[in-house]
């Protein structure tokens, strides 16, 4: 028998020996053992020429949580009781796990993806186990408009590569812990009108260095970059120009790791598996250079984003990490040996005295680019400024809606004006829906303010008698708890499964604790 195809044959061979049954052991779970063999295929023989001494992702247990409350564990040493062992089912000489101790109804179709990051998952021999948990999440309809953009993203069009390359990117932030010390790490800065502008620029001198093949072109434009750099630093507090330089060290070394798996994918790709017949949307990376021309393409949308911070720390890292390949062919080696950060190294290697730099800033200053940029961000800034100083001054009743329960981040409403400080979102003027299953938020034309991404609040500045501040429909009424329930009030409406309802005289907290009806 073929080696490589061993691991499809132990699948389809489990179903009928294994205590569980198919319906346990659904598509969308083989799919994703079969999307990490592929991983570890392909790190098996680029993995030294993306990072030399990146050997330990074979070691690395994974931990999917499904939609539909289950859990699949693999390769842990130590599994928490509620997981139990498929017998008849190993995954490349790792045993697998499945709870199913929060199970409910849920039909899983198609391909689906999700997102995560190394996280500590029970104990072994008394230390602390690191698994890569991966939060699947159900797709949403698709709407027409998200139809016309995936058409112009072809990475978007290869959802079963993009989450390969999704686990390979989390693999590679175990890697990145074993020899790089994150002084301050994954912060959120909030923008202003100095760090928007800057930020557009670096990015232009990033993309201008990354298209030039002449040294002493690429250096002037890191020099470039360099200046730019010190300009937007003033925007910082305390340590937040040194969070900035670990964020992009984190999460752009872990996108390089997928840009330079695309680029060794690009001299031939063959699949290991049987993952093409199981799911459709695979197609075994043959649209290899629209996928790389995508991910370099990211840094034209995020670096003109005024409110955006932390997304920008994937692409302009990605960018300096690209572009030292090219100056300093031995820079991972400094990051390892000094734990240098990528905006450090870079730095280092273009020393220009202070005169020079000075010049450097005053032609930027001066610059139509630097005019543009001006002009596309004041207006925006001025307006999250003044919307912010209105919210957090609003007086009344706060309802708080948490998705914290469910344990799935709510999706970002579709157009809707929204503006950024920190971990808050503020609608000025509300948004069409939220929606995770069959739990719908629908924000009205008041201000809706998402906190710490799993909250939602709206402030009620009508005073109404105790009682009448919400209209409430039900089904069942368990104490507290509230199934197959409709909240309406003048600034939202919720539908959700199951909810529980705390009251104060200044707060209504609306607990969602299931979002399939059942």
């Amino acid at each position: 028998m073929n080696k490589n195809k061993t691991f499809a044959f132990v699948i389809i061979f489990s179903f009928v020996m294994s205590s569980f049954s198919i319906a346990q052991i659904k598509k969308a779970y083989r799919i994703d053992l079969l999307r990490l063999e592929e991983v570890y295929s392909i790190l098996d023989k680029h993995a030294q020429m993306i990072w030399p001494g990146w050997n330990n992702y074979r070691q690395i247990p994974f931990l999917f949580n499904y939609p539909d409350g289950v859990r699949i564990l693999v390769g842990h040493p130590n599994p928490p009781e509620e997981f139990k062992k498929i017998e008849e089912l190993t995954f490349m000489g790792k045993q697998v796990y499945i709870d199913r101790s929060r199970e409910f109804p849920l039909e899983l179709n198609g391909s689906l993806t999700g997102g995560g990051g190394p996280i500590p998952f029970a104990t072994a021999d008394g230390k602390s186990i690191e698994v890569v948990e991966i939060n699947v999440k159900t797709p949403d309809k698709e709407d027409k408009s998200a139809s016309a953009s995936r058409k112009l993203n072809p990475a978007s069009l290869y959802p079963s590569e993009g989450q390969i390359l999704i686990y390979i990117h989390e693999l590679f932030h175990c890697f990145q812990k074993t020899f790089f010390t994150f002084k301050r790490g994954n912060l959120d800065i909030n923008s202003d009108l100095n760090f928007a502008v800057y930020s557009e620029l670096e990015a232009n001198s990033l993309k201008k260095a990354f298209g030039e093949t002449d040294t002493s072109k690429i250096r002037k434009f890191v020099k470039e970059f360099i200046a730019e750099r010190e300009m937007k630093n003033k925007s910082f507090k305390d340590q937040e120009e040194i969070n900035l330089s670990d964020d992009e060290f984190m999460e752009g070394g872990a996108t390089y790791s997928e840009v330079m798996t695309l680029q060794l994918l690009k001299g031939g790709f063959t699949s290991c598996n049987d993952l093409g017949k199981l799911d459709s949307t695979y197609k075994a990376f043959r649209s290899v250079d629209q996928m790389y021309n995508a991910r370099l393409r990211k840094i034209d949308s995020i670096s003109i984003q005024t409110m955006e911070t932390k997304s920008r720390c994937y692409q302009y890292g990605l960018y300096q990490a690209l572009i030292l390949d090219r100056i300093i062919p031995a820079w991972k080696a400094l990051a390892q040996k000094d734990n240098k950060a990528l905006d450090q190294i870079l730095r280092e290697s273009v020393k220009f005295n202070d005169a020079e730099k000075q010049q450097f800033i005053k032609e930027i200053n001066e610059s139509k680019e630097y005019r543009i940029a001006f002009e596309r961000h004041k207006p925006i800034i001025s307006r999250r400024d003044s919307i912010y100083n209105e919210i957090i001054n609003l007086k009344g009743r706060t309802f708080v809606i948490s998705f914290k329960q469910l344990e799935q981040f709510p999706n970002t409403p579709k157009n809707a004006d929204v503006y950024s400080v920190g971990l808050m979102k503020i609608y000025p003027t509300g948004f069409d829906q939220v929606k995770i299953n069959d739990v719908i938020l629908k924000g009205k034309y008041s201000p809706i303010l998402n906190d710490q991404i799993y909250y939602f609040k709206w402030v009620d500045r009508e005073v109404k008698p105790a009682g009448k501040e919400y209209e409430i429909e039900y089904s069942k009424k368990e104490d507290d708890i509230y199934y197959n329930a409709t909240i309406k009030t003048s600034g939202f409406t919720l539908e959700a499964p199951k909810i529980q309802i705390k009251e104060n005289p200044f707060r209504i907290k609306i607990n969602i604790l299931s979002s399939v009806k059942i």
